[in-house]
């Protein structure tokens, strides 16, 4: 069971790192190049990249709390079925 507790505390602290890597893409200037060559990005590009992280990060914490509750269904499973 501490495993199971570990897994899902895992996945809120990988839902919450992906958050903040979202947030981070969101707030990074978008430009690149310099001198006469300096463009900027257009900002869609930047608003679907932060999007895709966060939406990597909700799927990433779906699949660990799948996990954790399979694990914790077999380990319940088990006991009941020990003699």
């Amino acid at each position: 069971m501490v495993f199971v507790r570990l897994l899902q505390v895992l996945s809120y602290v990988y839902l919450l790192l992906f958050v903040i890597a979202a947030i981070g893409v969101w707030s990074t200037p978008p430009s690149y190049g310099y001198g006469p060559y300096y463009t900027s990005t257009p900002t869609g590009y930047i608003i679907l990249t932060g999007l895709l992280v966060l939406f990597l990060g909700i799927l990433g914490w779906a699949l660990f709390q799948v996990i954790a509750s399979m694990a914790e269904n077999l380990i319940a499973l088990r006991r009941k079925l020990a003699p």
